[in-house]
C-alpha cells in the first residue's frame, strides 16, 4: 500500500475546553512495499500517526490517502473493510486469555467469509513462526516472545498489505526484540507489505528502509 498524507493534526480535547495537539500539520509520502521506522519519545506522537494511518482514529484536519482510500472523509461503514487490509501488531499483544493461540490468531477472521481456508492459514502462520507445536496451548503458558509470535501471527492472518506495528518489541529482551525484527522482514519480503513500525529503540529503526522522527506531535526529521 501506499501511504499520504497532507498537513494532517488531530487533537484531542482535556476536560471541558483544554485542546492537545497528538499530531500537528504532519505531510508525508510512502511508497508501497517501504519499511519505515517512526522515532521519538514516549508522547512524541507514534502511536497517534499508526492509529490514523491504520483507520483506527480519525484526523482532525488535513487529507490522508492509503492505496486511494480518502480516510479522512470515507464514512463510518466504509473503514471496517479497509481496516481488513491493514495488520495491526501491539506492544500489549492484545491477545485474548480464554482461546488458545490457535483461535487468536483466527480471531479476526470469524465475522467474514474469506476466499480461504481459516485454519489452514493460521497453522500456516504458526508453523512460520516457530509455533507449529503450541497451537492448542493457552497464550497465558506462552512466554512474552512467544505471544508477541502469536500477535504477529494474527496481525498477518488476514493477508494485509500494510503492517503497523506499535512498539512491537518494547516488551520483549534486545534478543527476542531482534527476533521478531527478523521474522517481520521474512515475510515483508515474501509478501511485498508495507511495513511501519513505531519505535523508540535506535537499534531497531537502523534496520528500516527510512526512519522518520516525531516529536511534540511534529515530524521533525525524514531520512
Amino acid at each position: 500500500m501506499s501511504i499520504h498524507l497532507r498537513d494532517v493534526t488531530k487533537t484531542y480535547i482535556v476536560g471541558s475546553a483544554v485542546s492537545i495537539a497528538a499530531m500537528s500539520h504532519v505531510s508525508l509520502d510512502i511508497p508501497k512495499g517501504q519499511r519505515v521506522a517512526v522515532t521519538g519519545a514516549s508522547g512524541s506522537g507514534k502511536s497517534t500517526l499508526l492509529h490514523v494511518i491504520g483507520g483506527l482514529d480519525r484526523p482532525t484536519s488535513g487529507e490522508i490517502v492509503v492505496n486511494e482510500v480518502r480516510l479522512d472523509t470515507a464514512k463510518e461503514r466504509e473503514l471496517p473493510r479497509y481496516r481488513r487490509t491493514v495488520g495491526f501488531v501491539f506492544q500489549r499483544f492484545n491477545l485474548v486469555p480464554s482461546l488458545n493461540v490457535h483461535d487468536n490468531v483466527i480471531a479476526p477472521l470469524i465475522p467474514y467469509r474469506v476466499p480461504f481456508d481459516k485454519s489452514a492459514r493460521a497453522i500456516e502462520l504458526l508453523e512460520r513462526v516457530g509455533l507449529g507445536e503450541r497451537i492448542d496451548a493457552s497464550v497465558a503458558a506462552l512466554s512474552g516472545g512467544q505471544q508477541q509470535r502469536v500477535a504477529i501471527a494474527r496481525a498477518l492472518v488476514a493477508h494485509p498489505s500494510l503492517l503497523l506495528a506499535d512498539e512491537p518489541t518494547g516488551a520483549l529482551d534486545s534478543r527476542t526484540g531482534h527476533e521478531i525484527l527478523d521474522l517481520i522482514e521474512e515475510l515483508q519480503a515474501d509478501t511485498g507489505m508495507t511495513v511501519l513500525v513505531a519505535t523508540h529503540d535506535h537499534a531497531i529503526a537502523a534496520r528500516a528502509d527510512r526512519v522518520l522522527t516525531m516529536a511534540d506531535g511534529v515530524l521533525i526529521s525524514d531520512v
